[in-house]
């Protein structure tokens, strides 16, 4: 077993997505290192709608309005002009008042310009139009959790470095299977920055490698409370759920 598949030798994720599920075929679906600290989310990350359906008994040229609308709401939002882009998705909304897609702009849109609760609110407005839309929900989940965030206080930069740093150092420990260490250091992280998910979940692998399955899950679980994205906890989390299962088999 590569046990360094499992943990993060930063604080941020690449690219995790919150609708991920593990692979079949053992471990295989943990091949994920974490080597950026704290990166903004892409806006590529949750793709916008390009088009919008007409709805029937719509005209076809307010149709082909609304949907040059939604185009003109995603470049301008990957433009970075969030407000235009929100006037744009209102401009569909004026047409036709249940586009989700629409509201789903408008969500992410503000948060772009970090107003959280307009975002949410459009998000869920965009679920109570179309409640199985994945999409929103992805968003919804993106928004919270971002809100989240902008509370907590700020870290210093020579502390993100220190934790970057224990990361890094929990991940060398792993490879010589000192998991004594690797708690250790990955403790140190978390009582530098208690909001660091991907030091709760070095600490987590590393306590279930020395056969500490509640504590372990315990820390993956703290860090995935603290980023839902963080899709290489949620691995963690199942693996060792399934091997506690086994342990208390035999």
């Amino acid at each position: 077993m590569n046990e360094t598949e499992h943990i993060d030798q930063t604080e941020q994720p690449i690219d995790p997505s919150p609708d991920a599920a593990p692979a079949p075929g053992g471990r295989a679906w943990m091949l994920v290192i974490l080597v950026v600290v704290l990166l903004a989310y892409p806006a590529a990350r949750w793709a916008l709608n390009r088009r919008t359906p007409a709805p029937a008994g719509t005209p076809a040229a307010n149709a082909a309005k609304a949907g040059a609308s939604l185009q003109a709401s995603l470049e301008a939002y990957q433009a970075g002009r969030y407000q235009d882009a929100i006037t744009a998705a209102q401009a569909v909304l004026a047409i036709n008042p249940d586009t989700a897609e629409a509201y789903n702009n408008i969500a992410v849109s503000n948060l772009g310009l970090k107003k959280y609760d307009e975002a949410i609110a459009a998000a869920q407005q965009a679920l109570r139009v179309k409640p199985d839309m994945q999409l929103a929900k992805n968003n919804l989940a993106w928004i919270q959790q971002e809100k989240a965030k902008a509370s907590r206080p700020a870290v210093a930069p020579e502390v993100t470095a220190k934790v970057g740093q224990l990361l890094n150092q929990s991940l060398e420990h792993t490879k010589t299977r000192q998991y004594k260490e690797c708690v250790s250091e990955a403790r140190q992280a978390t009582a530098l920055d208690p909001f660091a998910a991907a030091a709760f979940n070095n600490l987590g692998f590393c306590q279930a490698l020395l056969g500490q399955w509640d504590d372990g899950i315990k820390s993956v679980q703290t860090a995935i409370s603290l980023d839902g994205t963080l899709q290489l906890a949620k691995n963690n989390l199942a693996w060792m759920q399934q091997e506690k299962a086994k342990a208390g088999k035999q």
